[in-house]
């Protein structure tokens, strides 16, 4: 027998377990799972945004636009509506796909019709709104550390939503 095998590891040297003092381990989160602490916030919001109304009427005022995020924050400030998360990154990506193409300097207004650049919007939108669960919208974020930054603020006042058409008529059309 060697003269080391009954050696003692120092204290210094042995794995410690972090807790959080009350015997749980820290660093993971809410129960272990990082899912759990974003899946009600991720609940809550998909159960807003299907709650509002895509605007059946469009506002007849020109967007001139040069990007779809840019497009995408007009429609938000005219329809006094947010957009989904998931939409706005569509719209960031679509943006990002036209990097190094021949049109990349090209206002998006020149090169898509705006009237069917909203209507493609709406469309992705009601689709997003209706259809994502909240299990997929919390997995995205927990995948993106950045995630709030894709996250429309919730309006009090706006413009030709549905609801609120009755105040600005007189801008929109059917």
């Amino acid at each position: 027998m060697s003269r080391f095998s009954k050696v003692q590891t120092p204290e210094r040297h042995k794995k410690r377990k972090c807790t959080d003092g009350r015997g749980r381990k820290r660093g993971k989160g809410y129960g272990g799972n990082p899912g759990a602490v974003l899946r009600p916030y991720a609940n809550a919001y998909q159960q807003y945004m299907k709650q509002l109304p895509i605007p059946s009427k469009r506002c007849e005022t020109h967007i001139p636009n040069i990007t779809w995020r840019e497009l995408g924050n007009s429609m938000k400030q005219l329809y006094g509506q947010p957009l989904h998360y998931l939409t706005n990154l569509m719209l960031q990506r679509w943006d990002d796909s036209r990097i190094g193409s021949e049109n990349e300097h090209r206002p998006m207004h020149s090169i898509i019709e705006p009237s069917v650049a909203e209507s493609t919007i709406w469309v992705v939108e009601e689709f997003h709104r209706r259809s994502t669960s909240a299990q997929h919208v919390a997995t995205l974020w927990i995948n993106d550390p950045k995630y709030s930054a894709f996250i429309d603020p919730i309006p009090h006042t706006g413009g030709c939503s549905d609801a609120k058409s009755a105040e600005n008529t007189d801008s929109c059309i059917i």
